[in-house]
């Protein structure tokens, strides 16, 4: 999260500094956004693949285990 971050200020101060128009602005805004939407979509595939391997690793009792205790 923290290199999307970077990137977006990177790129808004690069617009912001050589005095564009508000389009360039906000294309620029809209290119950030996405690269974002799409860091942070790896990473929330990449947690679900780390969840899935534990729970793989050791499931744990079943329902049916747990309610005959």
């Amino acid at each position: 999260m923290k290199a999307s971050a970077v990137f977006m200020m990177t790129l808004v101060n690069d617009i912001l500094s050589h005095n564009s128009t508000l389009a360039e602005f906000l294309y620029a805004l809209a290119c950030a956004s996405i690269f974002t939407f799409v860091w942070w979509f790896h990473w929330l595939r990449h947690d679900a693949a780390v969840l899935d391997e534990h729970i793989a690793a050791d499931p744990g009792p079943t329902w049916n285990e747990s309610t005959q205790a």
